[in-house]
């Protein structure tokens, strides 16, 4: 959540949104991001807070979910793991400085072993943050 809430203010903005989306090469228009906030916005307020962003991120079926499956099988260049290389370039070019001390341990985390995160492992810690 933090890497997409660059400003530190507890929302994403349809701004941060398309930041991040634009690192796993999507490339919504405005009035997509716009759609996607204002789909779980229960304040109405034009940003989500962590709860309404895990409940955007982790919707079955949604166009966004299966938009990141295919993101993920990219960036993994059809590798069945995101590995700690993988997840290193996506920090470097978010401009995120994380030391593979700290990318093993979101691996350790999401239940992967030193070969990487598998997207079920990846789509279970999303959903568990709901």
């Amino acid at each position: 959540f933090a890497l997409f809430d660059k400003k530190g203010h507890g929302v994403v903005s349809t701004e941060d949104l398309g930041r991040v989306m634009k690192v796993f090469n999507l490339n919504p228009s405005q009035i997509e991001l716009h759609n996607m906030i204002t789909e779980v916005d229960g304040s109405g307020k034009g940003a989500v807070d962590f709860a309404e962003f895990m409940k955007m991120m982790s919707r079955g079926g949604s166009s966004i979910s299966a938009e990141m499956k295919e993101t993920f099988t990219i960036f993994t260049e059809g590798r069945p793991k995101l590995t700690a290389g993988d997840l290193k370039r996506l920090f470097t070019a978010l401009g995120e400085n994380i030391d593979d001390a700290g990318i093993n341990e979101m691996i350790k985390v999401a239940g992967g072993e030193g070969g990487g995160v598998t997207y079920e492992q990846f789509e279970h810690v999303v959903s568990q943050a709901n």
